[in-house]
């Protein structure tokens, strides 16, 4: 039974791999327990856009078809000189392979569910869980006949775990992009991979508008082959939001009068550029 992605997903990639013929090729190269090109590998050398990662283990696939991964990963906040935060993320991994009843071809689904193990004191940040599902679909091959190769399609979901937060969207957004950098940088990795296996010209192994489809606007297919600054092309993104964090914080601890007097004795120019908080 096919797995399916919740209705509110975002497609984050829809791309074909020529190289690949096969379902079972693209698990052993990218998923298996000694695949050429891991996700671990992606996360620690081909992620140069996105949050730093720092594979802590990548269990071996279990019986049941499903295996943890866990990571430190570093965002880029505005916390004083001396305190570095660390996530550490737990990846529950799961894979199987079934018959498509449409056209009898075999699929492979692979999933994995993130969520925070340990938070290391970033707020918000065990509120919710994301989802990733890869599908991948043999398709006729482009330029040979009586051959395949693979398309594989990719979604994202969020699930927030009781009343969504006040941020719930820019928490969205935020995650939204971390993982199309992230998936940027695996394709890139997996390309390289690939090399010695194909047997096209060089031109038509790089990624381009004939193989990679983007179903949305701003998602990685319209984009794979430029380099993505992770937080809006700065780091004024997650300041923001760590500000208006911290200034609900005191709201709530305080109480707004007094915090107002604060921020006209002490740090009148502080949000001068951001007069909508309404301070």
């Amino acid at each position: 039974m096919l797995w399916k992605a919740d209705p509110d997903h975002t497609e984050l990639l829809r791309v074909v791999i020529s190289e690949v013929p096969t379902a079972r090729a693209f698990f052993e190269h990218f998923l298996a327990d000694n695949a050429a090109f891991s996700i671990a590998e992606a996360d620690e050398h081909w992620n140069e856009h996105g949050t730093p990662r720092t594979v802590v283990v990548l269990e071996p696939w279990a019986t049941e078809q499903k295996r943890k991964y866990r990571f430190f990963c570093f965002p880029a906040t505005p916390i004083p000189v001396g305190f570095i935060p660390r996530l550490e993320m737990e990846n529950i991994h799961r894979y199987q392979f079934v018959m498509d009843p449409r056209d009898g071809l075999e699929l492979l689904q692979f999933e994995a569910n993130f969520l925070v193990f340990d938070s290391g004191g970033m707020p918000y940040s065990e509120c919710f869980t994301t989802r990733q599902l890869w599908t991948v679909r043999p398709i006729p091959h482009a330029e040979q006949s009586h051959a395949t190769s693979c398309e594989l399609q990719v979604t994202f979901e969020i699930h927030f775990i009781g009343r969504p937060p006040l941020w719930a969207a820019v928490i969205k957004n935020r995650n939204l992009m971390e993982h199309r950098v992230a998936l940027e940088g695996w394709l890139r990795g997996a390309h390289a991979s690939l090399k010695p296996l194909s047997k096209q010209s060089a031109a038509s192994r790089q990624v381009n508008s004939r193989d990679v489809r983007a179903s949305a606007p701003g998602s990685l297919g319209a984009d794979c082959g430029k380099s993505y600054r992770c937080g809006f092309e700065s780091a004024s993104f997650p300041v923001l939001l760590m500000i208006i964090i911290l200034v609900a914080n005191l709201v709530s601890e305080f109480g707004p009068i007094s915090v107002t007097a604060a921020y006209h004795r002490y740090c009148p120019s502080i949000f001068s550029s951001i007069g909508w908080l309404g301070i």
